[in-house]
């Protein structure tokens, strides 16, 4: 949308593991920059930038440019597992999702420093300090703060738990199904994240099956769904084809258990073993 209001946009390089390329992000900075953005959490493959040495490297660039050029993350896929708090990460703005932490769908925030100026996107009553004119729906805003206090309160003990079981959850599989790659950084992933790719799979297909079993699973994000296109943050990672169209994505919470991990994993290799049956394969 700012592209074809004539705003320049820049796109920072990242590694094979989605995290982003700060040297990179520092030779794209000019003195007509005003904001750098990115997320805090990629929602597909689950990868966590580091917005500390990002709004780090933003700040001691402003320093020695006398500018003031403004850091903005969408932290929505975070509450859960990580901390939030603008000072300890050193941002300038916040979006965060309350239906991504257990809270009702259609809330969200942005949370900014108070030197930040705001222009209104809709106008008309005035509410919400003149930004976002419409009757507030008070329900949402209280069932959404409510669900973000929750998520920050426990996210430490959530995290450290979930990441024992997607660790488990990869591992087995490995173990059952061959020529199964992680996609993103297995280290700097936040806790509840599984992303797949299982060369020559018909993914979009896998997902069907998967959900006449109960189990619901994903080939990319919501926001990517319908195109058929693959997966593109997959595809800009590793410039591969054939893994960005063979991916698949799950999202464990804080009531996953073993069990459901095996389920998948055993519905999840039947699938695979009918398919290289039907194609003449074998699975070893």
């Amino acid at each position: 949308y700012l592209e074809k209001r004539g705003v320049v946009v820049r796109y920072v390089a990242i590694d094979t593991e989605g995290i982003i390329d700060i040297k990179n992000l520092e030779a794209l900075l000019t003195e007509k920059t005003v904001l750098v953005t990115c997320a805090y959490v990629n929602s597909e493959t689950g990868v966590i930038q580091d917005i500390k040495k990002i709004s780090r490297t933003i700040r001691h660039w402003n320093e020695a440019h006398s500018m003031k050029v403004l850091t903005h993350i969408d932290a929505s896929q975070a509450p859960l597992w990580l901390s939030c708090e603008l000072d300890m990460l050193g941002v300038d703005m916040m979006t965060l999702d309350a239906g991504k932490c257990y809270g009702p769908k259609g809330m969200g925030v942005l949370a900014h420093r108070h030197w930040v100026t705001l222009e209104a996107i809709m106008h008309g009553g005035g509410q919400e300090q003149g930004l976002r004119s419409g009757t507030e729906n008070a329900a949402l805003i209280i069932g959404g703060v409510a669900a973000l206090i929750r998520a920050q309160k426990e996210f430490e003990t959530r995290s450290a738990r979930v990441s024992e079981l997607r660790n488990a959850f990869l591992k087995r599989l490995q173990e059952e199904i061959n020529g199964v790659v992680v996609n993103g950084s297995t280290t700097s992933r936040v806790a509840n994240n599984i992303n797949i790719s299982i060369s020559g799979m018909d993914t979009e297909y896998a997902v069907i099956w998967l959900d006449a079993a109960g189990i619901a699973a994903s080939t990319k994000s919501a926001c990517g769904s319908g195109t058929g296109t693959g997966s593109d943050v997959v595809r800009y990672m590793t410039n591969d084809e054939a893994r960005a169209y063979s991916t698949l994505r799950f999202t464990l919470g804080e009531e996953t258990v073993q069990e459901d991990i095996e389920k998948v994993v055993l519905s999840l290799k039947e699938f695979v073993v009918l398919m290289q049956q039907k194609n003449g394969a074998s699975l070893n």
